[in-house]
């Protein structure tokens, strides 16, 4: 970037894009209600209950022993990955087929409205989840004592509806689980079972998606074909699959519910919607939505809070005008109104200034919003070190201009065919200085076996570098490898290479800080322990090519090369001095001066190992007492 451009940065004010759009996908939020029956079986009353969890996920399903638990299980783990990676999103809980009522929803409890994911709501399920059967069966109670009892169970998808419309906030994904162990809820009732299809098509108007999900009991098959399959039928949805045929598989879902996700969730959601300009003239113009695929997760900035009331921090700059010697001003008079300020910079030793009005109206509309066409440039002119940031991507948008999928195909169509890029200046919003970018052409792909879309068409926005961008590097002069050795080398990159993408590679550090950040707000001393894949598997490395790095170790006489070793810092000399764990003299002292707290968790367990005591907690407040309680006893 040049240094008119780092001048830009500063007086104009320009927040990051990427921040900027992230502002923007609050809206986007996503809304999920679990509706849970509470059937006998499925509160553990009688019956088996059917484990059919299995062991790959990251989530402890031992203590799971009904449906009724393992539904609130896959709430409580839902909220637990949303919280994280899409706080915006929120999430209800709803119980049907109960005793008790939530207002006027005879035999229906909303447990938990639509709300966003938060400790109170997540230590709320699980401390539910301790319950046993009986102890649910007095606080909720369920209506199936008998085999023949119908439910309406539109009134249970009219309850989760009205949650959706009755909520202040807009979603963009609006979804239901249903958990349930009872494959016909209305009992071959013809009045309950059309009320209930008529209300499901009802939902769909609104956006409204609904997923059985069934909990199986033991010696039982959940037959689809009594209820569910009339339910969820959707012709235009699925037109060439005979659906009564074809359900996801129950055990795969719920593993995917249970599985622990401790990622920022990118949404590849619409940045903005401008106009393509073809021409110098703005009437040649097609729409396009502007879209970020892909980006790198950092750890979310801090946000002050006041200490009185917990509320969030604003910070004010004010300017004064200091005149005395000393730099003492008068708070009230000396004060600098906005309009009296000027920004500036210095060009050829003068300084050329702005006031706030030239910078609000012309420095920041040097160029319309939209992507301006310019000309084009063969693909082989764009290198890979040009890359400064993440790109755009860009699609046509009929919404916005009619005719732009037509007009946008037959460019891309072109650029693909000649291997051309589309040079352009970038003005995503208004406010922003232009930037130079290279439309990079991208066709589309489809799988072989579903022939579905894996990669869309479209043009990557690529933002080029600036002449000061450019750095000259001294590179050092090696001694270039002959034949035999590029051969060999080779040989061994060919056993090491395995197939490899961005994305299945977790960032230890997120890992974790989401980790200690959980236990912080569900005020948790212990957290599962984070597995760094960074790391080399030496173990693989060594069963697949132990040959060839032998052989190259050889080849270039690196068995016989000495690393040097490495100094010995201070901190690990300092370390060794300082003892790990307190005599029984000095223990006995600590806890008559009652001085044990400022000792450190390790420190004070390796006490209770030299006392010959043995606590298997980690808590600092029960280690204490087990050191107070065992020389109380010996007084």
């Amino acid at each position: 970037m040049t240094n008119i451009d780092n001048y830009f940065e500063e007086f104009l004010d320009n927040e990051d894009d990427e921040e900027r759009a992230n502002k923007s996908l609050q809206d986007m939020r996503s809304g999920v209600i679990f509706l849970v029956d509470c059937t006998p079986t499925m509160l553990g009353l009688h019956g088996t209950f059917n484990d059919t969890i299995s062991n790959n996920n990251s989530v402890d399903t031992s203590s799971v022993k009904t449906g009724f638990n393992l539904s609130l299980l896959c709430c409580q783990t839902y909220q637990q990955n949303k919280a994280l990676h899409s706080p915006f999103d929120m999430i209800g809980l709803i119980l049907m087929r109960t005793n008790e009522s939530s207002g006027d929803m005879k035999n229906i409890v909303v447990l938990q409205p639509l709300g966003l994911a938060d400790s109170t709501r997540i230590l709320e399920i699980e401390k539910l989840r301790q319950f046993e059967p009986s102890e649910l069966e007095k606080r909720f109670g369920t209506i199936v004592t008998q085999h023949n009892i119908a439910f309406p169970l539109h009134e249970a998808l009219w309850t989760c509806q009205n949650l959706f419309i009755t909520c202040s906030k807009t979603f963009g994904i609006k979804h239901i689980f249903l958990l349930t162990d009872d494959p016909d809820p209305v009992n071959q009732n013809a009045y309950l079972k059309k009320r209930a299809i008529a209300k499901m098509a009802d939902m769909k108007q609104y956006g409204i998606e609904l997923e059985v999900i069934p909990i199986k009991q033991q010696s039982t098959q959940f037959n689809y074909s009594l209820f569910y399959d009339e339910l969820l039928e959707d012709e235009l949805k699925y037109p060439d699959i005979d659906r009564p045929s074809y359900h996801p598989d129950p055990t795969e879902r719920l593993d995917e519910l249970l599985s622990r996700v401790n990622s920022h969730e990118l949404r590849r959601s619409r940045l903005a919607r401008i106009p393509f300009h073809l021409g110098p003239s703005t009437n040649l113009a097609l729409g396009i939505s502007v879209y970020c695929l892909i980006r790198p997760t950092r750890i979310p900035s801090p946000m002050w809070l006041s200490s009185s009331d917990n509320k969030p921090v604003t910070a004010q700059r004010n300017y004064y005008k200091v005149i005395d010697p000393h730099g003492s001003f008068d708070p009230t008079k000396d004060l600098l109104p906005s309009h009296d300020l000027v920004r500036g910079m210095k060009l050829d030793g003068r300084y050329i200034c702005f006031d706030k009005d030239e910078l609000n109206e012309a420095m920041r509309n040097i160029t319309p919003v939209g992507l301006h066409l310019l000309g084009f440039i063969s693909q082989k002119f764009l290198k890979r070190f040009y890359y400064i940031r993440p790109a755009h991507f860009i699609y046509p948008d009929e919404m916005l201009i009619h005719g732009s999928r037509l007009w946008f195909a037959a460019l891309l169509n072109r650029c693909l065919h000649r291997k051309l890029l589309a040079i352009s200046i970038y003005v995503q919003r208004k406010g922003q200085f232009p930037r130079l970018v290279a439309l990079l052409p991208q066709s589309e792909q489809t799988n072989d076996t579903d022939k579905s879309q894996t990669t869309p068409p479209g043009f990557h926005v690529i933002f080029l570098p600036y002449a000061d961008d450019f750095r000259d590097i001294d590179i050092p002069t090696n001694e270039i490898a002959n034949e035999s050795q590029v051969d060999i080398a080779k040989a061994m990159i060919r056993k090491l290479m395995v197939p490899f993408t961005p994305g299945q590679i977790e960032n230890p550090t997120l890992q974790r800080f989401y980790a200690l950040l959980e236990g912080l707000a569900l005020n948790r001393e212990t957290q599962l322990d984070v597995v760094d894949h960074t790391l080399p598997k030496l173990g693989a490395i060594k069963r697949r090519a132990s040959e060839e790095i032998e052989a190259f170790k050889k080849h270039f006489n690196l068995d016989t090369v000495n690393l040097p070793n490495k100094p010995c810092s201070m901190q690990s000399t300092n370390s060794q001095n300082v003892k790990c764990f307190l005599s029984e003299t000095e223990c006995k002292e600590a806890v008559q001066l009652g001085n044990l707290h400022k000792y450190t968790v390790p420190v004070l367990r390796e006490t209770i190992k030299s006392l010959g005591l043995k606590i298997s907690t980690n808590k600092k407040s029960d280690i204490i007492e087990k050191i107070m309680n065992h020389f109380n006893k010996n007084n």
